[in-house]
């Protein structure tokens, strides 16, 4: 007589204890932020009455250190125009955009325009239009298209152009009442030991005693809002 012996292989045992802090939820928000950006295009290409952009390249989203970057929170990149991009193992080749690791502790609704400013650099790649410089001016073509998704775009005084842009109070109302964004999952940002030689470049921003001071290292960066830890609003210090 025979008897057949099914032998199912036991899961792995996950550890709660774990000594990894991850930033998967992070990028889940994110995602999610890019997806909710992409609503708003197709509101605004109905609403305006625009050419359907054709947009069949992916975009990779990541978190790096803003490097060289200083005055940016994020990037978008091409392939075909410039110099980052991704590839798969099957050949395919997609965008990137990418979030500074320092920059991840602003307000909910300041990262969630961020996302938005770098959907508009990707709307605009896929209808062909050029909105930027190959230095990172931002021209008139983006300040068009940026507007339409309710962002506003400061008046262009440096090399930058119409880079600087906010969430108007339409697009802060509607970030906190339809994408709802769950600050808890954007926890934890890069930090950055000052260097002697830096120190005059850095300005302290805080909130309150209970948490550490933040540092920019330059003035063209907005920054300010509330702190979601303590809840008390930041000022620069002297």
């Amino acid at each position: 007589m025979t008897t057949n012996t099914t032998i199912v292989d036991k899961p792995q045992q996950t550890s709660t204890n774990t000594s990894i802090a991850s930033l998967i939820p992070t990028y889940e928000e994110l995602e999610r932020a890019m997806h909710w950006a992409d609503d708003l295009i197709a509101e605004a290409t109905q609403m305006h009455n625009l050419d359907a952009p054709v947009d069949d390249i992916r975009a990779v989203p990541v978190v790096l250190s803003e490097g060289q970057r200083s005055r940016c929170t994020a990037w978008f990149s091409d392939p075909k125009t410039n110099a980052f991009g991704w590839q798969s193992r099957d050949g395919e080749v997609l965008q990137e955009i990418a979030f500074c690791a320092e920059d991840l502790q602003r307000p909910a609704s300041d990262v969630v325009a961020t996302v938005i400013h770098e959907k508009v650099h990707k709307w605009c790649a896929a209808l062909g239009l050029k909105d930027c410089s190959k230095r990172g001016r931002h021209n008139k073509t983006f300040k068009k298209f940026a507007e339409y998704l309710g962002l506003d775009v400061a008046v262009a005084t440096d090399s930058y152009g119409f880079g600087y842009t906010s969430p108007s109070t339409e697009l802060n109302t509607r970030i906190d009442e339809e994408f709802c964004p769950d600050i808890t999952k954007i926890d934890l940002h890069r930090t950055v030991r000052i260097g002697a030689g830096k120190k005059k470049k850095e300005h302290p921003w805080r909130c309150s005693d209970r948490c550490a001071a933040l540092y920019i290292r330059t003035e063209n960066k907005p920054f300010g809002g509330v702190c979601n830890h303590c809840g008390e609003e930041y000022t620069q210090e002297a």
